[in-house]
Order: C-alpha cells, then structure tokens, then sequence
C-alpha cells in the first residue's frame, strides 16, 4: 500500500484487503487451504472471512456437549470463548457469570484501546 504510515488503520485495512490474494503474496498459503481455488478471484478479505469461519467451525466442533450447553445458557459466543479459556483454562465453567463477563469484556477494551492508539 503506497504511504502506508501516511494511512489511517481503516484505510490501510480496507485497501489492503481489496487486493486479490494472489497479489498480495498469499497465493501458496491460499492453495494449502482452499486447492483448486484461483487466488486471483478471492480478495484478502474475503480469505480473511472464509478462514475465520472455519476456525470458528473448528473450536465449536471441538466442544464437548457440556460446553455448548454451558455457552449457550450463558450467552457466550464461540468468538469469545477463547478469552475464557486463555485466563481460566478449561475451568472456567466454574466461575461467577459476572466475572466471566468481566474478563470478555477487558478484552475488548483492550483490542479497542489499540485501535484508538491509547
């Protein structure tokens, strides 16, 4: 991307995301997912959105039906369970839902601080 310390994180992004996978050097990485595919016809972005869906495929796959009930009483999305499971392992079935909540929610702060450049 030309001047890219000039751009905002949304310009970069949006720019970067539009070229074809190909042309942004992903093609080899591309053809080990997705073989058979033309890296030239997928945008970066729509890569980006086709992998995130299969590892959110991947992480619900791998739950125990325990979990799933458990994440579904609490309204807890697979997106988020990750967070839950880097602070409390696999034990975090035992904890209060306000702290739970507590601990997703300092994540996010923390991902949008960094957005905002705080």
């Amino acid at each position: 991307v030309p001047n890219a310390h000039k751009r905002t994180y949304s310009e970069y992004r949006v720019l970067t995301e539009a070229r074809t996978v190909a042309r942004a050097g992903l093609a080899d990485y591309f053809l080990e997912r997705l073989p058979g595919e033309d890296p030239n016809e997928w945008t970066v972005e729509e890569f980006n959105a086709w992998e995130q869906a299969r590892i959110l495929e991947e992480r619900e796959e791998a739950l125990t039906e325990e979990q799933r009930e458990f994440l579904k009483e609490k309204n807890i999305l697979i997106e988020d369970l990750h967070w839950l499971q880097k602070d409390y392992y696999d034990s975090y079935m035992e904890y209060p839902d306000e702290e739970l909540r507590e601990t997703i929610e300092a994540y996010y702060q923390f991902g949008l601080a960094k957005v905002m450049g705080e």
